[in-house]
């Protein structure tokens, strides 16, 4: 989402104070939404620091792991079973 996207659901929510469940709904996905901006923000900024290669085999590195300790994790809950 931009941020004129979330803008504009700030002013949503605005709208909808009235309906509390909604209301509590609509700011938690308004905040993850900023977050998720921040997150790419900072990785385009880290992109313009140390180049495109460079970025892109750290986000390799770490995606694999994340894979690698998933399938561990996944492996070890099904020999509970």
């Amino acid at each position: 989402m931009s941020v004129d996207g979330i803008e504009l659901l700030r002013k949503c929510i605005d709208g909808i104070k009235d309906d509390l469940t909604t209301f509590d709904m609509m700011k938690e996905y308004l905040k993850d939404e900023e977050e998720d901006m921040y997150w790419s923000e900072e990785q385009l900024g880290l992109i313009d620091i140390i180049g495109a290669k460079p970025w892109l085999m750290k986000t390799a590195i770490e995606f694999k792991s994340f894979i690698r300790t998933d399938k561990e994790i996944h492996c070890k809950w099904k020999s509970y079973k």
